[in-house]
Parts: structure tokens; sequence; C-alpha cells
């Protein structure tokens, strides 16, 4: 009996425990498919904790100035899980709705992102969070440019949330004064490198800034400093022009003066050639040098880590607030996507580089619904090529135009074989690059607001070649420059009514190829030397951006783009060719003759070649004033020779011919009609530089408090508005 009741207890025990593994089995299991919202059958299900409480409903504060509508900005919208949240009742937008307008020689446009109301559920959280992310890190890239410029930002946003002026000019003007800061991270116009003041005077300034302070604003004060101590300080940065009036200083005085980077940008201080030169940097891309009594130090970019006892480094609170963002993003991404995003982290934690490496090369290797990347990416302001400018985008993949563009990645050794240069300039390609097209929706830094039609990171050297690994195609990028800058330039100094109508399909499709070839198979054709860096000042550069824009007009004329679905066989390249030079006429009659933005001086350099060639005419007719092709083959030869010439230097690294070359054309004597060219372009509210105001993404609450459970995506809001409400993030 005793042996019985015995084994009746081992049995039950034995059951008891079966079941008890079995069910942490089970939930192990669930544990782990919870983890990835892509293997469910309901994808995006499992919301992110809600976290930065601060920046996520916030009651707007008064704005002084009119016409800006903050309207709470990220103030979450109640929702179930289970709603289906994308906007059905967006229409495609027309002409109109690009255009936003202009201020000065800014052009501003809208951006429009039609996928994401379509996309899965969790893919949308997951955009929300890695574009506050993104723009998370936004004030550094303001420090980084200037050591004043986020403390002058910040103190505007105080004047235009809180003051009250009584002089309607007061207020344009300081509205003025906040965009362009807004656009250029500081007080130095991209296109120009010139700098740019406040239009007023200081004493109406100092009464707007004691308004605000009266009505509560918070000033973000030195110690034991007062509003007008801070005020006298900043006056020179804001009213002088005189006063550090040089964005980039040139080779020589870079390496004579303190500032070893160039101009004024807040990566040194104190720093002397010799001096680094004897030094061994640990951190390179993500740190700021400075001078400590004779002895340099790394400022880390990081957050610092209190359990492995490593110490908090340069913009230590706003990478914390990137790292939220990124940690809130892990449980809607996919598994690759979550790699990079525990690299990233780990990266602006300890600012190891070998995280940050690993993360890239994921990156570089992976193509997602939602593409991500940010960090100290940007290096061509640096004389030096070592430090790195925040940037980041997020953007959604573009499945359909992908396929395309992708069909020339396949066909690059034919394309190679089809430029004029010599066989020995050819790549011969094995792995291909990835040509990805993707809508944006938000960007940092050297992404927007001035925004790029492409991107690519990093150079991959690869049997002995400098190519990009990866590039993105943002096609409402390219999209709104259509119809809101082309499109106008066509319409007006190129077709005629009926012709335009006829014609304009064509024309948007030949654009599109000129863009998308000059973006992915200009920079990888051709041989280039190793030695060729990213500096923005560099002619070897500017030469590589000239290059790339013919070897889109070469292309355009190419049967291969018909047979890849690219073009159509009733486009003729001709047409295309002279949309490109309409263009490239307008943008350079609109700007000044001293430009340091790489595109610009490429498209003034082989404009005014092809002018002095003969093969291009600027003429009047009537009251029009337009660029016409005076003998197509003409123009063809002069392209190719340039495209030989160019590639030669290029191959060889020369940077002598080059600047030889870049400001022979670029500082040649202007074209005729080009103040009149600019004055017709100007009426038709064109500007030299495409400002996008982008999509805002806003989140919805779920029944659980703290918790998201979806986001909405929006396109009606207003540029200062967009500029305001990104400023808290």
């Amino acid at each position: 009996m005793r042996t019985s009741l015995k084994i009746m207890f081992f049995l039950c025990m034995a059951l008891v425990f079966c079941h008890g593994c079995k069910k942490k089995h089970s939930g192990h299991v669930a544990q782990i498919e919870a983890d990835d919202p892509y293997d469910k059958e309901k994808e995006g299900l499992l919301p992110a904790k809600k976290i930065d409480p601060e920046g996520e409903a916030e009651n707007p504060p008064h704005l002084a100035v009119a016409d800006l509508h903050d309207d709470g900005s990220d103030e979450e919208e109640q929702g179930s899980k289970g709603q289906v949240l994308g906007d059905e009742s967006i229409k495609p937008p027309g002409d109109d709705d690009y255009t936003v307008g202009t201020i000065g020689d800014y052009q501003i446009v809208r951006l429009f992102a039609p996928s994401f109301s379509s996309m899965p559920q969790g893919s949308r959280i997951l955009s929300y969070h890695l574009a506050r992310a993104v723009l998370a890190g936004r004030d550094i890239v303001f420090d980084q440019i200037h050591r004043d410029g986020l403390e002058i930002r910040q103190l505007f946003e105080c004047i235009l949330r809180l003051g009250k002026n009584s002089k309607r000019q007061l207020d344009q003007a300081l509205r003025d004064y906040y965009l362009k800061f807004g656009i250029n991270y500081g007080f130095y116009h991209r296109l120009t490198g010139k700098k740019f003041v406040l239009d007023m005077s200081f004493e109406d300034f100092l009464d707007a800034v004691r308004a605000a302070h009266a009505e509560g604003a918070h000033m973000d004060l030195q110690r034991d400093e007062s509003i007008d101590g801070m005020l006298s300080r900043l006056k020179r940065p804001i009213f002088d022009a005189d006063f550090q009036k040089v964005f980039l200083k040139g080779k020589k005085s870079g390496w004579q003066a303190n500032a070893i980077g160039g101009g004024n940008l807040n990566l040194y201080k104190g720093v002397r050639s010799k001096a680094l030169n004897r030094f061994r940097e640990h951190y390179p891309q993500n740190s700021r040098l400075i001078n400590i009594e004779g002895k340099l130090v790394e400022e880390i970019y990081r957050t610092g880590d209190k359990r492995r006892r490593i110490a908090p480094g340069r913009y230590s609170k706003e990478l914390k607030r990137v790292i939220g963002r990124l940690q809130a993003a892990l449980a809607f991404a996919h598994h690759d996507q979550r790699m990079v995003l525990s690299d990233l982290i780990e990266h602006f934690r300890t600012g190891d580089s070998s995280s940050f490496d690993s993360a890239l090369s994921v990156w570089q290797q992976q193509v997602w619904p939602v593409e991500f990347f940010m960090g100290f990416l940007d290096k061509s302001l640096d004389y030096q090529q070592r430090k790195g400018i925040w940037t980041g985008w997020v953007g959604l993949l573009v499945q359909s135009e992908t396929s395309r563009i992708q069909s020339m990645a396949r066909e690059l050794n034919y394309f190679e074989g089809s430029m004029p240069w010599d066989a020995e300039y050819a790549n011969h390609w094995k792995e291909l690059p990835e040509f990805l097209v993707v809508e944006l929706l938000t960007g940092a830094g050297s992404i927007s607001p001035i925004c790029k039609i492409s991107y690519g990171i990093p150079p991959e050297r690869s049997l002995g070649e400098r190519f990009a690994s990866k590039v993105l195609f943002f096609s409402n990028v390219q999209q709104a420059r259509f119809h809101a800058v082309i499109k106008p330039l066509i319409q007006h100094f190129l077709a005629t009514e009926k012709e335009g109508k006829r014609q304009m399909e064509s024309m948007e499709r030949m654009n599109w190829a000129t863009d998308a070839i000059g973006a992915t198979l200009g920079p990888s054709l051709g041989k280039t030397s190793q030695s060729l860096g990213s500096w923005i000042r560099s002619d070897l550069v500017v030469l590589a951006k000239v290059r790339s824009d013919l070897v889109a007009l070469w292309l355009l004329g190419d049967r291969k783009l018909v047979d890849l679905g690219i073009l159509m066989p009733e486009d003729d390249h001709i047409l295309g060719w002279k949309v490109a030079l309409v263009q490239a006429a307008v943008l350079d009659s609109l700007t000044s003759e001293q430009l340091l933005d790489v595109e610009a001086r490429a498209r003034r350099v082989w404009l005014r070649k092809m002018i002095d060639s003969g093969a291009v005419e600027i003429r009047q007719d009537k009251d029009r004033i337009f660029p016409v092709i005076t003998d197509t083959g003409l123009f063809r030869k002069v392209l190719s020779d340039m495209l030989v010439y160019s590639e030669k230097i290029l191959a060889d690294g020369n940077e002598s011919m080059a600047r030889a070359f870049v400001r022979k054309w670029e500082r040649g004597k202007p074209w005729p009609y080009r103040d009149a060219l600019a004055k017709q372009a100007a009426e038709l509210g064109l500007g030299p530089v495409m400002v996008c105001t982008m999509p805002k993404l806003k989140p919805l609450r779920g029944d659980e408090p703290g918790r998201f459970v979806d986001a909405k995506i929006f396109f009606d809001e207003e540029f200062v508005a967009q500029l305001l409400r990104i400023s808290r993030y």
C-alpha cells in the first residue's frame, strides 16, 4: 500500500512537472514569436513602450508669427489595435500641391509618400519611431556647424512661440531668419557659403527677446548670465556680416588656422596641423578634437554606460533620445533590422566604431520595406576627411520602381562598354551594387531640408575601385522637383501649350531616367582614384559630379533603356537633352557667381563649356529667353570629349588638372541674357535651392496607456510649423 502511494505520488509530480515545462516552453515560444511581428499573421500588433513623454503631447505655445499653425504636432490620437488606420481619402497630388512658396532664393516644395498608408501596421509604427530617432539627433548638426548655432536657433524659437511684436515687418524678419537658419543648419548659405544676418535693428531684436522672456520663455542662459549679457555675446554672430563670415576655408588657410577642419566648424578647437600629425585618434569620425593646455583630447560622441564604467561624452543628452527611439523601434523591426538597431545603440552608447561598422555592413547587404540609417556619416565638410556630421533618413521601398532601376545595375558591364572612354578605364563588374527607389519620410543633416535626390554610403573599395555598394534614389524628391520646378520650366521655356500637353509624359519619363542614371550609373561607371575623398571644396569631387551628369545625358539615347522598360520607343533623347539644358540654364542664372554647393558648381561647368563650344546658345524670342542646342552632333561630340577628359583626370586622381578644368569654366565669363533669364524664372516663383516640407507622422495610442499601436501620415503641415515641431525632439 505504501509502495502504491509512493508510485502514484511520483506519477502526479511528473505530470505536474511536464505540464509546467510545456507551459514554460510554450510561453518561451510565444515570446520569441512576439519578438518578430513580421512572423505573425497580424503584423505590428506588439506595441512599443511610450518614451520621451515631454515631446509627445505638448500643448502648443502661442505663435507670434501669423500663418504658423502648430497643432500639437505629435499629440496621439486614440485608436484600437484592430483598426486599419491608413488614410484612403488621400488623392494623388496635383501640380499645385507640390509647391508651397518661396522665401528669398529658396523654393519650398512638399513631399508625398503615398505608400505609407498601405504598409503593414507594424511598419508604420516602426517608421514613426525611426523618424523620431533621426530627428532626435538634429540638434547635433546645428552645434557641429557652429558653436553658437544651436543656442541661436533655440533663442529664435522662444521668440516665435511666445514673443508678441506690434510691428508686422519685424515678425516677418524674425520668421525669415528662422526659416533660413533651419534650412541651412546655421547662418551660412549652403549654396554659396555666404553668411546671412537678421534684417532688423538690434534694439528691436532686444525688445522681442525681452517680451518673450517676460511671457515665460525659458532662455538657456550660461551660469550667472543675464538676458542682456547673452544678447551681447550673440550680437555679432546674428548681426555682423563680417564676423566669422567664412564658412569653409581653403587648404592653405585651413592648415595655418586653429580650425583645422576649415572655417568655423565646431569639429576642432585649438588644433594645429603639427600636433594633429603626431596624434592618433581612436574615434576620428564621431568625436570633436580639442586642445587642452597643449594636449589633444577627443570629446567622444556617446551617452556612456555606468555598468561598464564608460563615461558620458559630447551630445550625451541628444544621443540618449536617439537610443530611446531605437529601443522603441526594436519591437517592430525585422530580424536583420534589429541587428542594425542593436549595433547602432551600442555605438551611440560607447562610441565604438566596430559596432557602427557592423551596422553598416548589415545595412549594405539587406533590403527592407522600411529603409533607414543614421550616424555621423557626412565627412564632406571636414578638409581632413575625419569628422562626420550627423546624418540620417527613413524611407519606404518602392518595389515597382526599384525593379526598373535595378535592371540597370544588372547591365553595368554593358553600360561600361557604351561609354566613350577607352576600355582601360572601364570597370569589370562581378558584384553589383544595390540601386533602390525609396519614398523619403524624413531626414537630417545633408539629407534634409535641402533634399538630395539620392544618397549612397559608404564608398566601398573593391578590387581597387571606389563605388557606393547601396544607393537610395528618393522618388518623391525627384517627383516634387519635376512638378514644382521642371514642369514650369518646360511649359514656359521649352514647349508651346500644344506641344507641352502632347509630350509632357515623355518628358517626365526622360527626366526620371536622367535623374536615376545620374544618381546610380553616373557615380559607378568608369575608374576613380582611391585618393578621391568627399570634401566639398575639392575640385575632383566637383568633376566627379560633372561626369555623373554627363553620363546620364550620354546614355539617354541608348536603346538598352527601352529594352529595360526605362523609356518608351517614342521617347526622343534630344528632347531629354533639352529638358536637362533648360533646367541647368535657369538654375545657373538664379545663382550667384560664388558657389560652394558641388551640384551647382558641376552644372555650371558643363553648361558654360557647352555654350563656349557653340553647341548651345542662349537666344531671345520676343519676351522669352531660352537655351537651344544649335547642333546635336556637336553637342554629342562635346559631351564625349568632356566625359573622356574627366574620366582620365578622375582615374589618375589629378587634383591640379581637375582644378584647372573646373575653375576655367566655373569662373568664366557669364553667358548672355543670364540676368534676364533669372528675372523670368523668379517671376515663375522658382528658386535655385529646393527645400522640402516632409510628411508628418503622428502616432496613435491603443487601449493600454502609454503605448502606440499605429501611425498616420499628413501632408498639409506648414514649413515653419514643421521646424518648430521637430525642434522639440
